[in-house]
């Protein structure tokens, strides 16, 4: 249905005539149209629309200027990576369709790198005005036991455990966890990693699937895993020569 690209409220009055699997919390499995269910509540809730509310509450406050949420939006933006699709053993270019827009809230944005940076420093917790320390643990708090759904990240270092939480999954390594979400739309890729005990958050936008976009954020910290010591030498040492050069009242 979100293919052929039916209106949300269509396909929502659908899940009232699917029945669960399992109850509330002993399974995990995604589901696009059941995650926008959002839209209406927000809607109910403050008389806005998700759309609006979006540009009200994050893009604005986070100066993430270009990002958008509708189809009309990129089509209309002259600066935008085109999707990219492997055919005849070739990557070739093809058109941006409007495929998944009808469920916003789970289907993604339209954003730059530039405008991810400021959305990844406040998920390190740096813009409390934004969204608060507390509510950033609420969202990233296991809920429900889930298999990582890319192997790349079992693939680099052994995963101690995985779970879903409020649209992150959680992935418990011996000595670290990643908070992780990855996509895959319209010939676009993206990834997003934060390791908040090092304060650390990597974003990678593609304009095609492949190696990048799988390994990239899980090679990352391997090589960030082998040079830690090295890197926290070199910040201290950094913060020691500005401290001198600044004057703390």
């Amino acid at each position: 249905m979100v293919e052929e690209g039916m209106p949300l409220d269509s396909m929502l009055s659908w899940l009232k005539k699917i029945n669960l699997v399992a109850h509330v919390g002993e399974s995990y499995s995604y589901q696009n149209v059941a995650y926008s269910v959002i839209s209406p509540v927000m809607k109910s809730a403050t008389g806005q629309t998700y759309e609006s509310l979006m540009q009200q509450k994050v893009f604005g406050p986070l100066k993430m200027k270009t990002a958008s949420i509708d189809y009309a939006s990129i089509m209309q933006n002259p600066n935008v990576a085109s999707p990219h699709l492997r055919r005849s053993r070739q990557w070739k270019s093809v058109k941006i369709t409007d495929t998944y827009y009808n469920v916003a809230p789970a289907g993604g944005i339209n954003a730059s790198i530039s405008d991810m940076a400021q959305w990844m420093i406040a998920l390190l917790g740096n813009r409390e005005d934004v969204i608060k320390k507390e509510t950033l643990s609420q969202l990233f708090t296991p809920e429900v036991k889930a298999r990582s759904k890319n192997r790349n990240y079992g693939r680099m270092h052994r995963l101690s455990d995985s779970f879903y939480g409020l649209g992150w999954r959680i992935l418990y390594y011996p000595n670290d966890t990643l908070i992780y979400h990855g996509g895959y739309v319209n010939g676009y890729r993206s990834e997003v990693a934060l390791n908040r005990k090092d304060k650390i958050a990597v974003c990678i936008l593609a304009n095609a699937p492949g190696e990048l976009a799988d390994n990239g954020i899980p090679l990352f910290f391997d090589l960030f895993n082998t040079r830690r010591d090295s890197v926290r030498a070199w910040e201290e040492r950094h913060k020691r020569e500005f401290l001198k050069t600044v004057s703390i009242p």
